[in-house]
C-alpha cells in the first residue's frame, strides 16, 4: 500500500542520511562504529533497518512462493537475483532457511549502495543533455522507435535494446566517473 511504501521510503532516507553523517562526522567515535551502543540516534538507526529488513523479506518471501519465479519467467530485477542465487546455492549444494536473510541482505546492498551513484550518473546525463539537443532528440528518437511494437512492459524491458542512449549513459560515466 502507498502507506508502506511511504513508510519504506522514510527508513531508507533516515538510514541513508545518518550513513553519510556518520561517514563524513566523527567517523572515529566508538558510537558511530558501533551500533549497538544504545545512544538514541542507534535506536532509530536499527529501528529503520529492521523496518526496511522485514518489508524487503515479506516481498522476498512471496517472490520465492510465488510461479513466475519457479516457471523462470523474469519480470524485474529481484526475479532475476532470485532466480540466481537459488540457483548458486542449490549448485553449492547449501540452500537452507538463510536464503531470504542472504537475499535481504544483497538487496539492501544494492539499495543503499545504488541509490547516490545512480542519482547522480543520471543527473550529469540529464544535464549533458540538455547541454546538447540535438543528442536528446536522437536518444528520443530512438527510444519512440522501438516503443511504438510493444505493448507490454516486462516485455519492452527484455526485448529492446537501447544503443545510442547506452553511449550516451558510458559516454557521461567516462567524463563524470
Amino acid at each position: 500500500t502507498n502507506s508502506q511504501l511511504s513508510s519504506f521510503a522514510k527508513a531508507f532516507e533516515s538510514i541513508e542520511d545518518d550513513i553519510l553523517d556518520r561517514c563524513l562526522r566523527n567517523t572515529l567515535l566508538p558510537q558511530n562504529l558501533i551500533y549497538s551502543i544504545p545512544t538514541k540516534r542507534n535506536k532509530m538507526f536499527l529501528k529503520n533497518r529492521g523496518y526496511l529488513r522485514s518489508f524487503l523479506k515479506n516481498i522476498i518471501h512471496d517472490r520465492l512462493n510465488k510461479e513466475h519465479v519457479k516457471t523462470k519467467s523474469k519480470c524485474d530485477i529481484l526475479d532475476t537475483l532470485i532466480e540466481t542465487h537459488t540457483t548458486k546455492l542449490q549448485q553449492l549444494e547449501q540452500a537452507d532457511q538463510n536464503d531470504e536473510e542472504d537475499l535481504v541482505d544483497i538487496v539492501l546492498s544494492i539499495l543503499l549502495a545504488g541509490y547516490d551513484t545512480v542519482t547522480i550518473a543520471l543527473t550529469y546525463a540529464v544535464f549533458l543533455i540538455s547541454r546538447h539537443p540535438h543528442w536528446e532528440e536522437r536518444c528520443l528518437e530512438e527510444i519512440r522507435r522501438r516503443n511504438m511494437n510493444f505493448d507490454n512492459e516486462h516485455q519492452l524491458l527484455d526485448k529492446i535494446d537501447y544503443p545510442l542512449c547506452r553511449a550516451v549513459i558510458l559516454e557521461t560515466l567516462r567524463l563524470y566517473p
